[in-house]
């Protein structure tokens, strides 16, 4: 099973192979800025998820980057290009850990005042006088009781509450997991799992030479499932993946593996029985009831047209439903932002965890 360094190292090397490929597509006067903006909001969220804070805060000034790109606020030409460039051989050493720590401390650091001296405004970053980044080794595991750095995004790219530490190998059963990691999981294995469907569904179709490529990206696909599922410890998922590499090497007809895998990972909950295979319902993790108090009622008062106003009743405190009336509100909550770019991001983050919980 991958330590949470190896799994770290992975999606990382994977994101800045994206990111370089961004570049090289671009040239002086153009650049896909949206898939900038995004692949380094994934960077960001994984480095966060592993305690990598060098490169979480480096990761974080592309990414606004990107975003001052996506909405005009800064200009892409030959000097852009270059920092871009050059932020990326700051990543790569960041991630590889290419250096000591004072060294890698320097080079983060000089990474992002470069960035703020084009107008950026990197927050969330540690100020003068104080340690910017933690003093621990980058290979050790994560503490599943710890409470990790609050206010960034995970590999999803959204923002996690205090407490959300993935299970991890050795770890004890996580009848404490939070929602947000069961959700992040599902969200992250679902994709995995619906590209799998893809690819199976194409096999007939494969011959020759892309045979062979596609038998491999599919196999390379379902292993990153199963150390995805083991590194946050939903053994039922994990088992499942591994019954389809092994069918996957038997060449047996796996459909059935794959529709089991699906329900395996929109059903599973550390620390709980898996629901059988005829259950309607998938299992939810269990969430903090709400504050049923006179201050939740006074929320809904105020001038808002009667025939407007969504009764709190209605809801049932069902955590879907609100979360899909909270969606219906985004236009609203958008207009109120205007054109603060600080506080859309914040919109942005916020729908993106209310997704994230739809999932």
């Amino acid at each position: 099973m991958p330590t949470p360094r190896e799994f770290f190292l992975s999606e990382a090397r994977d994101c800045l192979k994206q990111l370089h490929a961004v570049l090289r597509t671009a040239d002086d006067s153009i650049v896909d800025a949206a898939e900038l903006h995004r692949v380094s909001r994934v960077l960001r969220g994984s480095a966060q998820m592993a305690r990598e804070p060098r490169v979480q805060a480096v990761a974080r000034a592309l990414e606004l980057a990107g975003r001052a790109l996506v909405q005009g606020a800064l200009a892409w030409g030959e000097d852009l290009r270059g920092e871009v460039e050059r932020t990326l051989q700051d990543l790569t050493a960041l991630v590889e850990a290419d250096g000591t720590d004072a060294q890698l401390d320097e080079r983060a650091a000089a990474a992002i005042e470069r960035w703020e001296r084009k107008g950026l405004e990197v927050t969330g970053l540690p100020g003068p006088g104080t340690s910017p980044w933690s003093t621990e080794p980058a290979a050790a595991p994560l503490d599943p009781g710890a409470v990790p750095v609050p206010g960034e995004a995970s590999a999803l790219g959204v923002a996690h509450a205090p407490g959300d530490v993935a299970a991890l190998d050795g770890a004890p059963a996580h009848e404490e997991l939070p929602i947000e990691v069961v959700n992040f999981f599902r969200s992250e294995a679902g994709a995995l799992v619906d590209r799998i469907e893809r690819m199976v569904g194409e096999r007939p179709q494969w011959t020759g030479d892309r045979s062979r490529a596609a038998q491999r990206e599919l196999r390379d696909t379902v292993t990153a499932l199963r150390d995805l599922a083991a590194t946050f410890g939903f053994s039922a998922a994990t088992a499942g993946a591994e019954r389809l590499l092994d069918a996957l090497d038997r060449e047996d007809p796996v459909d059935g593996l794959v529709a089991e895998l699906r329900r395996l990972v929109t059903s599973e909950v550390p620390g709980r029985p898996v629901p059988p295979a005829g259950s309607t319902e998938p299992a939810r993790p269990e969430a903090p009831a709400p504050d049923r108090t006179p201050a939740a009622t006074a929320l809904s008062a105020g001038e808002q047209d009667a025939a407007d106003v969504v009764p709190i009743e209605d809801l049932l405190y069902r955590g879907e439903a609100a979360l899909r009336r909270a969606l219906e509100l985004r236009p609203a909550i958008e207009r109120l932002a205007g054109t603060d770019a600080a506080a859309r991001e914040t919109v942005d983050e916020l729908f993106d965890l209310i997704r994230l919980g739809l999932s």
